[in-house]
């Protein structure tokens, strides 16, 4: 390697470590397995949000109350172009965050993009494997205009293969796609420090890109009964009054963006 190839390589290895510094953005994911994590470049503001809870839904005459678990996040300023579009998200979990599927029904459908909107809540079977809901930004990448709108959805009982656990979002999108979006959210155990699980987001395309998504929430919450005893599909502890997460968000352009959060919990309780 000549002089000036060496000098370029130290200046942006230079560059590279103060912009992480700036950021506080620790190398997680897919960096971990050997793929290397790239700061999206700007003036040190996160591109995208991340947020995730846990805790206790009121109690009611049928049961005390279902375990909430929350994950949400969305792109802080796609509105004038500034950072380029999400494709995949992968979220870690905290041991003491657990998917309990039990004997629940299960519903399965092709992931991706279908023109048969409701065909699943037509469905007694998917009915009976609702587990949570959903709720999408979407915005679409017309060149004239580039309008916002919302996707409300649930949250599908997937099922387990091979130790992984599936959960199946629906999302019908109104005028003008007039469509309904799969989303397939394999979520697998991993042992990585206090993470136990990580679920794979991958964000389908919309009308051959003429849409993209901005934003995804998700609530899980289902109490149900198994062989006469009461069961949640989210179960949660809290033994050193913290939880903590990870999150790996992928852009179209292949730039990534992390970070680990951690919020108190009480301990003992599912807050």
């Amino acid at each position: 390697m000549g002089h000036r190839a060496r000098a370029a390589g130290a200046a942006l290895a230079v560059a590279a470590i103060g912009l992480t510094a700036a950021l506080a953005v620790p190398v997680v994911g897919e960096a971990a397995s050997g793929e290397a994590l790239i700061i999206v470049p700007g003036s040190g503001e996160a591109p995208i949000k991340f947020d995730f809870g846990v805790s206790r839904q009121p109690s009611s005459a049928t049961g005390p109350g279902a375990t909430n678990l929350k994950l949400e996040f969305e792109v802080t300023d796609a509105s004038n172009g500034a950072y380029p579009y999400l494709t995949r998200a992968k979220v870690g979990l905290d041991r003491s965050i657990k998917l309990e599927p039990g004997d629940l029904p299960t519903c399965r459908r092709p992931t991706g993009e279908s023109r048969n909107p409701g065909q699943v809540a037509r469905s007694e079977k998917c009915r009976r494997a609702v587990v949570g809901r959903a709720e999408a930004r979407i915005k679409l990448t017309f060149p004239e205009t580039q309008p916002e709108f919302t996707s409300r959805g649930k949250i599908y009982n997937g099922g387990i293969r091979g130790g992984t656990t599936d959960l199946l979002i629906e999302l019908p999108i109104g005028a003008p796609l007039d469509s309904t979006a799969w989303i397939l959210v394999p979520v697998r155990p991993v042992e990585r420090g206090r993470i136990g699980s990580e679920a794979a987001i991958t964000l389908p395309k919309l009308a051959d890109d003429l849409a993209v998504f901005v934003g995804l929430r998700l609530e899980l919450a289902r109490d149900f009964s198994e062989d006469g005893e009461p069961k949640g599909y989210v179960t949660a502890d809290c033994r050193d009054g913290k939880r903590a997460a990870t999150f790996l968000a992928r852009f179209i352009d292949g730039t990534q963006y992390a970070e680990e959060p951690i919020r108190a919990c009480t301990p003992g309780s599912a807050r």
